[in-house]
């Protein structure tokens, strides 16, 4: 069971109050809760990052903190997607901060560990040397006890409509995933919004919290054991939304038409292992070359 159980849909009229109130400036606290340490916004500009070796980790029952580093680090159809034409390169550096359009955020994780790190039960975030798709590090993220957690989680701002998309290259050990995790999430504040998730016969599962519906892939879409270009996009609507996910360019599945928007709109972007079933052991997962933006990010796309 994952936490997605614990979260009924909000009623319409409640969540059309919270969006007026964002729309009018009136920021929740909510917007800014969950639990997560350094999302502070007077500090999401500038604790994002934390200087230090390849010891740098985080595990045990609560979330990291402490000192910033300055923001840098080093029903499912299947088919083909339509790109909507060439997006632009990479910034040059990466950046949690200040990005060019259309980027939010761009992490290559060679630099240190993010402070948004959150562990449970013992699950442990680390760079590692290991496995890595480019550069000599990548970040590691591998669970503790049943229904533990470990994942990072991004600050973007109050997104209440047009799209949002991750590109990240993962890779996923062979015997990782024994029955199923949630890997990627676009919430709310203080609710969820949009959960992608890796099942161990490799199908692959969209489910939004707004509408309570789900789409998953057939078989073997998720790759094992090699590293994969993972691309989550949606367009953000209360009753037109859409859910996509591709696998090395190629489409997935689409959840479309759904809810996109949680009351408090989409302000976190969570990956790694955001959530895992009370059957699932032993999960693992790398990410390398992540970056979060307003439009879709091509798998070759690189820093010039």
């Amino acid at each position: 069971m994952f936490l997605r159980d614990r979260f009924p849909p909000t009623l319409p009229g409640a969540r059309r109050l919270v969006r007026s109130m964002l729309h009018m400036g009136v920021v929740s606290s909510l917007a800014y809760g969950c639990g997560y340490v350094g999302l502070d916004p007077s500090v999401d500009d500038h604790l994002l990052e934390k200087n230090g070796d390849d010891s740098n980790a985080s595990g045990g029952a609560s979330s990291t903190g402490g000192a910033g580093w300055g923001g840098m680090d080093g029903g499912g159809s299947v088919g083909e997607p339509s790109t909507g034409g060439e997006s632009a390169t990479l910034p040059i550096l990466p950046c949690t901060f200040n990005c060019p359009e259309p980027y939010l955020i761009y992490r290559a994780f060679e630099l240190g560990v993010p402070v948004t790190t959150s562990t449970t039960l013992g699950g442990v975030v680390q760079r590692s040397t290991e496995e890595a798709y480019r550069g000599t590090h990548s970040m590691e993220f591998m669970q503790g006890g049943p229904a533990g957690e470990a994942e990072i989680t991004e600050s973007i701002g109050m997104r209440l409509s047009d799209g949002l998309h991750l590109r990240a290259w993962v890779f996923i050990p062979h015997g990782a995933v024994t029955d199923s995790f949630k890997i990627v999430a676009f919430n709310g504040g203080a609710t969820p919004g949009i959960d992608v998730s890796i099942h161990a016969n490799g199908a692959v599962e969209a489910y939004s919290y707004g509408s309570s519906d789900s789409a998953i892939s057939e078989e073997n879409r998720a790759i094992f054991g090699e590293w994969f270009c993972l691309q989550v996009g949606a367009e953000l609507s209360e009753t037109a939304g859409s859910v996509t996910v591709l696998v090395n360019e190629k489409l997935a599945i689409t959840l479309a038409p759904t809810d996109t928007l949680p009351p408090d709109a989409i302000s976190r972007v969570v990956y790694g292992l955001a959530a895992t079933s009370m059957e699932q052991m032993g999960a693992s997962v790398y990410f390398d070359e992540l970056v979060i933006s307003t439009e879709l990010v091509g798998c070759n796309e690189v820093a010039q």
